[in-house]
C-alpha cells in the first residue's frame, strides 16, 4: 500500500474542527452525566443499604462492585452511588459517611453538563485545552485512592 493510499488518521483534536470521535465523547459523557444525575433522583437506599428505584423499592439492584462481591474487599469507588443518592435528596453528612469523595464527584458531573455543551459549541472541541481535563481527570482519581487509603489506616 503506497503513502497516498492510506486513510487520514482520526485526530481527537484539530486546530480548527473538533473530530466526529471527539464530538461523540462529548455527547456521550453528557448523556453519562444527566443520566447519573437522573438516576440519583430516582433511586432511593433502602435500609439493608441497597438502592432500588423508588417506585420498585422492593427490587434492589444487584451489587456493583466485583472487588466486595468477589474479594470482601471495598473498592476506592464503594459508597459513590448511595453518595450520589444522599446527596440528591438532601442528605449530606450521609452522602460523606458513604464516600467522602461523593461531593466532589458529585459537583464535577454536575459541572458536565454545561462544559459538554460548551465543548460542543466550542469550535476546536476542547474549550479548557488539551491537557486541563487530563490533570482534572488524573487528580480525582488519585483523590480516590487517597481517600481510600486514609478509609484503611483509620
Amino acid at each position: 500500500m503506497s503513502e497516498a493510499d492510506r486513510p487520514e488518521p482520526v485526530l481527537w483534536f484539530d486546530d480548527e474542527h473538533p473530530s466526529r470521535a471527539l464530538r461523540r465523547t462529548h455527547q456521550t459523557m453528557l448523556a453519562i452525566a444527566v443520566g447519573v444525575l437522573v438516576l440519583s433522583v430516582l433511586l432511593v437506599i433502602r435500609s439493608d443499604q441497597k438502592v432500588a428505584l423508588w417506585f420498585l423499592p422492593n427490587w434492589p439492584a444487584p451489587e456493583t462492585c466485583m472487588s466486595r462481591t468477589a474479594l470482601g474487599i471495598p473498592c476506592p469507588g464503594c459508597g459513590l452511588t448511595r453518595s450520589f443518592i444522599a446527596l440528591a435528596h438532601g442528605e449530606f453528612a450521609r452522602s460523606w459517611n458513604y464516600n467522602r469523595m461523593g461531593g466532589v464527584l458529585a459537583l464535577l458531573t454536575f459541572g458536565q453538563i454545561p462544559y459538554r455543551v460548551w465543548a460542543l459549541r466550542h469550535p476546536t472541541g476542547a474549550p479548557l485545552g488539551r491537557t486541563f481535563p487530563h490533570v482534572l481527570a488524573s487528580t480525582l482519581i488519585a483523590m480516590l485512592f487517597l481517600n481510600w487509603i486514609w478509609g484503611w489506616l483509620q
